[in-house]
């Protein structure tokens, strides 16, 4: 036991750790963009991606209309970690060529493929992005498989989670006060009790495992990528694999403790009989005991396959996107594995039971079962809204017609109608055929009255566990689909007017944002080297019309006045004096992207710490280097900058626009 208290410790601290990843690397943007038509062949093609990647098992590609590699051969990475690849490209003829990318997650450990199309000289053959590929296309397994074993994992976390929980606070403390009959329904329940939580947690523990072992084997099938053991080793020690291993261990002791515990031996006229085969002498408020200890074993199960989910698709703080994935679980988990608890175990245990009394030992489980599912629907809705704010677009027709049309929202759709389908068959048959037979029972009706009710109401509680066998199976889909909110809205968010105005749209828009930029007073800006998930940053202060203040994560200090600069390394007390430039002095704001953007595209929205953006890249005329500005709509001003090139990239956010803001001058530096 204690070696379970120190694996779910282990667990809850790889689960809590905030990840800047999310579940599915897939593509943000690209240079060229999808389906752009160029008069000149581009040196390279960059891609952007909405997550970290396993540099070891992602690439990018380029091919003619023949098949034949253009590229030069090498992936280079951006960011650390990478956030986005590049390839260099020789020298093309006119014609039509196609990307293909391939990435790893560290998160989730699923492959992304997915192809993109340009052209130089002539019209692009598909404009557009074509939609990415889930888990396993392109790759030598199948597409189903990882849906297949993220279903036997789901089913198994839940169902042994809910099982637990049925017995542990509804069926187990009702049978422990009964006498006389119930001690021999405690036995029947107890049997089918263990069977069925030792086959949840073998199908979660087998699962989970093959989850973790195919993107290995599958990165050992790629004789593309020449470090598939690097990309194996990465894998192994990303955090998907170990939050994986956490649960396939939790699972694992959950089975041995399992085996452990014997059946309940009969007690009844002072003689004893085992109901099955020699066993620990214990009894039902013991058994009661270990099932809640499986329930909270279950719960830390459920909290990694959350941190190993779409819960690290964030737009806001890391915990509470994990805590409503977690909640959304559980609860779950008490409907759908404890609706299973009735089928699989209680409905088997009374089937043999005259009528009078199986109908009253279900009326009366089934009764108490029912506030819990009633609280977990409750639950399932409010954490549901709350996942949908994060996973999905802003609310819009639209939108909603856009969404529909996916795969993420297809498999969303076909959720949505198995969660009402079986709420409906559960609702029918809790308020309605329940109640029946409790009338009937009431009334004294006889074993005729009662068989036909209580046959439909059974048939209604399979039915009810049928449908969460589905349900489970559109989840796993779901779970191994990428969600929508990668990234900015692309071109499709645009009017067809803004799509049709092209290069003058964007130049008219940067416009904007100089003239919005430059008329500040003071800001801030954080600038973080590496990209938004890079650990280091840079902080500035700017003060207009010439002063600005720089700190560093590492403790470094900078003031600019004019044309002094000062500055002081971490650990130092006193000030090096020295000039911005011996010739010109610093000024700010003097912002400038209009005369230099080169081939001016607007991309599409994107929300920023809560302001609507509309995102618009450039490049510069020699076309080795990328800038992106993400400018308010209302306002003009720029809310990020990102600018990228082969071994450099770095994202600025812009903040704190006209706030009372000082730089001033060291107090131990000498100064009229």
């Amino acid at each position: 036991m204690a070696l379970l208290g120190w694996l779910a410790v282990l667990l809850v601290l790889l689960a809590g750790s905030p990840a800047t990843v999310r579940a599915h690397a897939q593509l943000v943007r690209a240079d060229p963009a999808p389906g752009a038509s160029l008069s000149q062949p581009p040196p390279r093609v960059t891609v952007w991606l909405s997550e970290p990647i396993i540099a070891q098992g992602s690439r990018l590609e380029v091919y003619d209309v023949s098949g034949r590699r253009v590229d030069r051969g090498t992936t280079y990475y951006h960011g650390s970690p990478p956030t986005a690849m590049s390839v260099d490209l020789g020298p093309l003829p006119q014609g039509n060529y196609r990307v293909r990318w391939v990435t790893l997650s560290p998160v989730d450990g699923h492959y992304l493929v997915g192809t993109f199309p340009f052209a130089v000289g002539v019209a692009a053959t598909t404009p557009g992005v074509e939609e990415a590929a889930s888990a396993g296309a392109g790759l030598p397994v199948p597409r189903w498989l990882p849906v297949l074993l993220r279903y036997i994992t789901l089913a198994g976390a839940l169902a042994w989670g809910g099982i637990a929980f049925a017995h542990a606070f509804v069926a187990g403390p009702w049978l422990a006060r009964g006498a006389g009959r119930l001690a021999f329904l405690a036995v029947g329940v107890s049997q089918r009790y263990r069977r069925a939580v030792l086959l949840a947690v073998l199908c979660l523990l087998a699962g989970r495992a093959l989850e973790v072992a195919w993107p290995m084997v599958a990165t050992a099938g790629l004789a593309r990528v020449s470090s598939g053991w690097g990309a194996t080793v990465a894998l192994l020690t990303s955090r998907f694999s170990l939050v994986s291993w956490g649960i396939v261990a939790l699972a694992a002791l959950a089975v041995l403790v399992a085996r452990r515990t014997g059946p309940l031996l009969l007690v009844a006229g002072g003689a004893e009989v085992a109901t099955a085969r020699p066993a620990p002498r214990h009894g039902l408020p013991a058994e009661v005991q270990a099932a809640r200890g499986h329930v909270a074993l279950a719960a830390l199960a459920m909290l990694g396959l959350a941190a190993t989910g779409h819960a690290a698709v964030v737009s806001g703080p890391y915990y509470s996107s994990l805590a409503a994935a977690w909640l959304h679980y559980l609860a779950a988990a008490v409907w759908v594995g404890g609706v299973f608890y009735f089928a699989a175990v209680l409905l088997p245990a009374t089937a043999r039971w005259e009528v009078g009394e199986r109908a009253q030992v279900r009326v009366a489980l089934l009764g108490r079962f029912t506030p819990y599912a009633l609280l977990s629907g409750l639950v399932l809705a409010a954490t549901g809204l709350l996942r949908a704010e994060t996973h999905l677009p802003a609310l819009s027709l639209s939108a909603l017609k856009a969404v529909a049309g996916t795969a993420y929202g297809q498999a969303l759709l076909a959720k949505l109608c198995l969660v009402a389908l079986m709420a409906g068959v559960g609702a029918i048959h809790s308020f309605r055929h329940r109640r029946r037979v409790r009338d009937l029972l009431a009334g004294g009706a006889d074993r005729e009255e009662l068989a036909t009710p209580l046959r439909i109401w059974q048939r209604l509680v399979q039915w009810e566990a049928g449908l969460g066998l589905l349900l489970l199976l559109s989840v796993a889909l779901l779970v191994t689909t990428p969600a929508l909110r990668y990234g900015f809205d692309r071109s499709a968010a645009l009017s067809p007017g803004e799509m049709g105005q092209g290069a003058a749209l964007a130049r008219a828009f940067l416009e904007k944002a100089e003239q919005s930029m430059n008329a500040l007073k003071s800001a801030r800006a954080r600038e973080r080297p590496g990209g938004s998930n890079s650990a280091g940053w840079t902080d500035y202060v700017l003060v207009a019309p010439s002063s600005m203040r720089i700190q560093t994560s590492a403790g470094d200090e900078t003031v600019v006045w004019w044309n002094l600069m000062f500055t002081r390394k971490s650990g130092q007390t006193a000030w090096q004096t020295g000039f911005w430039s011996p010739v010109y002095r610093f000024t700010w704001p003097n912002y400038v992207w209009s005369d230099v953007a080169y081939q001016p595209t607007v991309l599409g929205h994107e929300e920023v710490n809560g302001v609507r953006c509309v995102v618009v890249t450039f490049t510069d005329s020699a076309g080795s280097t990328r800038q992106t500005l993400w400018i308010g709509e209302g306002d003009g001003l720029v809310r990020r900058e990102e600018v990228i090139s082969v071994g450099y990239h770095t994202v600025r956010e812009y903040f704190d626009f006209n706030a009372p803001l000082e730089v001033s001058l060291p107090e131990d530096i000498p100064h009229d």
